[in-house]
């Protein structure tokens, strides 16, 4: 018997995948993986956030393996 978890994990990322947030989606995780990939960027994204007085979180990569990671993407995309 599957864990009813994993069960509800794939659900909710299937339903991510048939919604109209599949283009938004894409576009957040190439931003994210611009930052992650440069670290020039990444420390001009960190003084623009001191500059404006913001906190200066990491952004974070949705990955498939990690849970609630695409909500924790948007959730800091969102505050940049």
């Amino acid at each position: 018997m599957p864990c009813i978890t994993h069960m509800l994990q794939r659900s909710i990322n299937v339903s991510l995948s048939d919604s109209g947030f599949v283009n938004v989606l894409a576009k957040c995780r190439k931003i994210v993986g611009h930052y992650k990939h440069s670290a020039a960027n990444t420390m001009e994204l960190q003084a623009q956030q001191a500059a404006l007085g913001q906190q200066q979180e990491p952004l974070i990569q949705d990955l498939p393996t990690r849970w609630n990671s695409t909500l924790e993407m948007i959730k800091h995309l969102n505050l940049i």
